[in-house]
Protein backbone atom coordinates (compact mmCIF):
# COMPACT_ATOMS: atom_id res chain seq x y z
CA UNK A 1 0.00 0.00 0.00
CA UNK A 2 2.96 2.22 0.02
CA UNK A 3 2.32 3.02 -3.48
CA UNK A 4 -0.70 5.01 -2.50
CA UNK A 5 1.00 6.44 0.12
CA UNK A 6 -0.91 4.94 2.91
CA UNK A 7 1.41 3.76 5.16
CA UNK A 8 1.59 4.79 8.93
CA UNK A 9 5.34 7.34 8.18
CA UNK A 10 3.05 9.62 6.76
CA UNK A 11 3.78 12.11 3.09
CA UNK A 12 7.36 12.54 2.20
CA UNK A 13 8.87 16.47 2.88
CA UNK A 14 11.62 16.53 0.64
CA UNK A 15 13.12 19.60 1.96
CA UNK A 16 13.77 18.79 4.61
CA UNK A 17 15.36 15.80 4.25
CA UNK A 18 17.82 17.88 1.96
CA UNK A 19 18.57 20.44 4.41
CA UNK A 20 22.37 19.51 5.44
CA UNK A 21 23.36 18.43 8.73
CA UNK A 22 25.42 20.85 9.31
CA UNK A 23 23.86 24.18 10.43
CA UNK A 24 24.18 27.23 12.53
CA UNK A 25 21.85 27.75 15.55
CA UNK A 26 18.82 30.15 15.27
CA UNK A 27 17.47 32.68 17.25
CA UNK A 28 14.86 30.19 18.90
CA UNK A 29 17.04 27.89 19.98
CA UNK A 30 19.47 30.57 21.03
CA UNK A 31 17.14 31.51 23.39
CA UNK A 32 15.45 28.52 24.78
CA UNK A 33 19.03 27.36 25.54
CA UNK A 34 18.68 23.85 23.08
CA UNK A 35 19.93 22.98 19.65
CA UNK A 36 16.56 21.59 18.06
CA UNK A 37 15.44 22.36 14.44
CA UNK A 38 12.39 22.80 16.51
CA UNK A 39 10.57 25.98 16.77
CA UNK A 40 8.55 26.05 20.61
CA UNK A 41 5.50 28.05 19.41
CA UNK A 42 3.46 26.04 17.21
CA UNK A 43 5.63 22.28 17.01
CA UNK A 44 6.23 23.82 13.21
CA UNK A 45 9.94 22.82 11.71
CA UNK A 46 11.91 25.56 11.02
CA UNK A 47 14.93 24.81 8.66
CA UNK A 48 18.43 25.47 10.84
CA UNK A 49 19.87 27.23 7.55
CA UNK A 50 17.19 29.55 7.12
CA UNK A 51 17.44 33.59 7.37
CA UNK A 52 13.74 34.17 7.92
CA UNK A 53 13.62 31.28 10.76
CA UNK A 54 10.28 30.42 9.89
CA UNK A 55 8.68 33.73 9.98
CA UNK A 56 6.15 34.51 7.01
CA UNK A 57 6.57 38.25 7.58
CA UNK A 58 10.47 38.26 7.61
CA UNK A 59 10.34 35.80 4.55
CA UNK A 60 8.08 38.12 2.78
CA UNK A 61 10.21 41.52 3.59
CA UNK A 62 13.22 40.11 2.36
CA UNK A 63 11.73 38.94 -1.07
CA UNK A 64 10.32 42.30 -1.40
CA UNK A 65 13.68 44.15 -0.49
CA UNK A 66 15.46 41.74 -2.58
CA UNK A 67 17.68 40.41 0.25
CA UNK A 68 19.33 37.54 -0.53
CA UNK A 69 20.62 34.94 2.22
CA UNK A 70 24.22 34.95 2.21
CA UNK A 71 24.53 31.29 2.09
CA UNK A 72 23.78 29.66 -1.25
CA UNK A 73 21.44 26.84 -1.80
CA UNK A 74 24.44 24.32 -2.58
CA UNK A 75 25.00 25.33 1.25
CA UNK A 76 21.94 25.06 2.78
CA UNK A 77 21.17 21.54 1.12
CA UNK A 78 22.73 18.57 0.24
CA UNK A 79 21.18 18.34 -3.04
CA UNK A 80 19.28 20.38 -5.18
CA UNK A 81 15.69 20.27 -3.74
CA UNK A 82 13.86 21.55 -7.56
CA UNK A 83 15.05 21.24 -11.17
CA UNK A 84 15.23 24.61 -11.13
CA UNK A 85 18.40 24.59 -8.60
CA UNK A 86 20.44 22.60 -10.62
CA UNK A 87 21.24 25.40 -13.09
CA UNK A 88 23.26 27.38 -10.77
CA UNK A 89 24.14 24.88 -8.03
CA UNK A 90 27.94 25.53 -7.81
CA UNK A 91 27.46 29.26 -8.52
CA UNK A 92 28.12 31.13 -5.56
CA UNK A 93 28.86 34.61 -7.42
CA UNK A 94 27.31 34.05 -10.44
CA UNK A 95 29.04 34.26 -14.17
CA UNK A 96 32.20 35.55 -13.84
CA UNK A 97 33.09 37.42 -16.67
CA UNK A 98 35.02 35.44 -19.47
CA UNK A 99 37.42 37.52 -21.33
CA UNK A 100 36.85 35.66 -24.51
CA UNK A 101 33.29 36.72 -24.48
CA UNK A 102 33.89 40.47 -24.39
CA UNK A 103 34.69 41.91 -27.83
CA UNK A 104 35.31 45.66 -28.21
CA UNK A 105 32.62 48.15 -29.86
CA UNK A 106 33.70 51.05 -31.66
CA UNK A 107 30.42 52.54 -32.69
CA UNK A 108 31.26 55.28 -35.77
CA UNK A 109 28.33 57.91 -34.41
CA UNK A 110 28.92 59.98 -37.91
CA UNK A 111 29.55 57.86 -41.49
CA UNK A 112 30.29 59.90 -44.51
CA UNK A 113 27.28 59.59 -45.89
CA UNK A 114 25.74 61.38 -42.91
CA UNK A 115 28.18 64.23 -42.40
CA UNK A 116 27.43 64.80 -45.86
CA UNK A 117 23.43 64.55 -45.85
CA UNK A 118 23.82 66.73 -42.52
CA UNK A 119 25.51 69.49 -44.18
CA UNK A 120 23.74 69.60 -47.29
CA UNK A 121 20.54 69.91 -45.11
CA UNK A 122 22.08 73.10 -43.28
CA UNK A 123 23.07 74.66 -46.54
CA UNK A 124 20.13 73.51 -48.81
CA UNK A 125 16.76 73.56 -47.13
CA UNK A 126 14.57 71.02 -49.45
CA UNK A 127 18.18 68.79 -50.25
CA UNK A 128 17.50 64.77 -49.90
CA UNK A 129 19.27 62.54 -51.07
CA UNK A 130 16.80 60.03 -52.99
Amino acid sequence: MSFFNLTQLGADDAVKAAVTVKSTPNSTAACNGRQSGVSSRFGETVLPNSEANGSHEKYTTMLQKHQRPPNGPNEIYSKPVTTNMKYGWWMKDGVEKESWTKTERHSCVHSEMTRFVDEMTLTNREFTLF
